[in-house]
């Protein structure tokens, strides 16, 4: 008979203080004003784990969650409506497109091939140009008020995130 030799426990332990994740969220929501403000949950909470994350956030009072792919939408779906979820890389594929209208997911269109080729399949995009309004911001996609037929219109399914930085604030 041969002895099953166990691995030594693990010596480190990470703990999240989830009472100061959700007093930092209300303090950086408080802090946006009127801003809508959003969390994000890329690369598994960076490391912190969704399942212990997002639910705190979400009963917290946050309501817009970012992931960087696709692929990471299931995960935080499972605790917040998809709706809900924005994916910072956009479609890149038309799988990708498929993907996001059959479950719900936002994606962030970065620039005019991706709006493209979301429209291509019938989405509908809204421009939400930050703080100067059109013109201000992303060239390329101001540049160009049809995509494929699609005009720019406020109200569509769509938004059309765009970073705000230095470079674009007054």
């Amino acid at each position: 008979m041969t002895d099953t030799l166990l691995p030594p426990p693990a010596s480190l332990r990470l703990t999240v203080d989830l009472a100061a994740l959700a007093a930092n969220w209300r303090a950086l929501d408080a802090m946006s004003g009127a801003a809508r403000v959003g969390a994000a949950v890329k690369a598994d909470c960076y490391g912190l784990g969704v399942d212990t994350c997002v639910p705190v956030l979400r009963d917290t009072g946050c309501e817009t969650f970012f992931v960087a792919h696709w692929s990471e939408v299931h995960a935080v779906a499972s605790h917040v409506p998809p709706a809900q979820i924005a994916v910072l890389h956009g479609p890149l594929s038309v799988t990708d497109c498929v993907y996001a209208r059959s479950t719900g997911a936002v994606p962030v269109i970065n620039s005019l091939e991706q709006a493209i080729l979301w429209n291509a399949g019938g989405g509908g995009v809204f421009g939400d140009w930050g703080l100067g309004g059109p013109g201000s911001g992303n060239a390329e996609l101001t540049a160009r008020s049809m995509v494929n037929g699609a005009e720019f219109v406020p109200g569509a399914s769509t938004v059309v995130y765009r970073y705000l930085d230095a470079n674009t604030a007054d």
